[in-house]
């Protein structure tokens, strides 16, 4: 089971959601990744892309850094709708970000969210910056 930890940031952020289609894409991820973590959880049950918030930035920018350093991960959680990716996978708009140390096996279980965005703003990707955990 996977536990996770929600910034005060990534609270208030889900707060102001309205849309309860929205919202509910949010909670039905969670509860996934809490019962089937982000390992080997079933395509049904997670269709969205996982990915690495370093793996699309250039080597040399200093985001790829950070968020490599930070252990920055996004999931694709599918508003407003899902779009089928390059691979076997679907994207989306919005995406939930969170940091993920999935290598080291103190932390591999556990998820702190810390951020909730569209994928692109002004034609970038956005990288977390605050880190406040209650």
């Amino acid at each position: 089971m996977f536990l996770i930890e929600y910034s005060q940031h990534f609270s208030q952020r889900t707060k102001i959601i309205k849309d309860t289609t929205e919202q509910n894409k949010i909670l039905t991820w969670l509860d996934n990744v809490k019962q089937y973590g982000l390992f080997k959880y079933p395509k049904l049950a997670i269709p969205g892309k996982l990915v690495p918030s370093w793996a699309g930035l250039n080597p040399t920018d200093s985001n790829f850094t950070y968020a490599q350093q930070n252990n920055l991960w996004h999931y694709h959680v599918g508003h407003e709708a899902y779009q089928q990716g390059l691979g076997d996978y679907l994207t989306s708009n919005w995406v939930v970000h969170f940091i993920w140390d999935k290598r080291n096996p103190n932390s591999c279980f556990k998820i702190k969210l810390v951020d909730y965005t569209p994928h692109k703003v002004l034609n970038k990707f956005p990288i977390p910056q605050d880190f406040k955990f209650k």
